[in-house]
């Protein structure tokens, strides 16, 4: 490599790694991510079940993007799979995209606010821990469509994060007192939706949520 010539942190250009199909210097396009997927043994470090810590988060168009205080010296790389464990105890799903300077990015499903304090990221994790969705839930409404005489909320939290077909919730003020009731009936991997008897006047009013209250 040449000098001034910028070394990659892919984690297929550190390892030699190269996905069935790259022979002869031609590459055909193929799923890097697929069951097969196996990085070849490599001189450097590679992490597994590496704990670190969010350090930064913003917003990219509509998504969420975290910055992890780890990166190639600690043996991780973009392609790399993990969680995050939100201030709340949540886990959400992310993949590595980039490695700059000493730190990676990834994007979460998630809100920046559920993002910051206090999150600790997992890189290359040999298991993930079966969620389980705690009592008082604080969230946010990320999302409103008119269904009907009701309104449909779309809420940050789905099954990744233990939410399930039946998870009840709240709409609440700002001093916590409940505004309107909400039986979740569409939960997915890192989101969920409900039906509200409420105006998207009130909804957009009242975007603050507790999710599977304990009383």
């Amino acid at each position: 490599m040449g000098h001034g010539q910028a070394q990659s942190t892919d984690l297929k250009d550190v390892t030699g790694y190269r996905p069935a199909g790259h022979e002869g210097g031609h590459d055909r396009e193929v799923d890097e991510r697929g069951p097969d997927w196996a990085p070849v043994p490599s001189p450097g470090p590679i992490a597994r079940d590496a704990h670190s810590r969010v350090v930064g988060v913003e917003t990219v168009g509509e998504r969420t993007r975290i910055l992890i205080a780890i990166g190639p010296a600690q043996g991780v790389y973009a392609g790399m799979s993990g969680y995050v464990i939100d201030h709340q105890g949540q886990l959400y799903d992310f993949e590595i995209d980039d490695v700059r300077g000493g730190c990676a990015l990834a994007f979460v499903d998630n809100t920046v606010h559920e993002m910051q304090g206090g999150v600790t990221a997992v890189v290359n994790p040999s298991a993930r821990p079966t969620p389980v969705l705690k009592h008082d839930i604080h969230t946010r409404v990320t999302g409103d469509s008119v269904e009907g005489d009701h309104v449909r909320i779309l809420l940050p939290y789905g099954k990744q994060q233990g939410v399930t077909y039946g998870t009840r919730g709240h709409l609440v003020d700002d001093s916590g007192t409940p505004v309107a009731d909400f039986v979740i009936d569409a939960p997915r991997d890192n989101s969920s939706s409900a039906l509200v008897k409420a105006t998207t006047e009130i909804v957009r009013a009242h975007k603050s949520v507790v999710l599977n209250p304990s009383h």
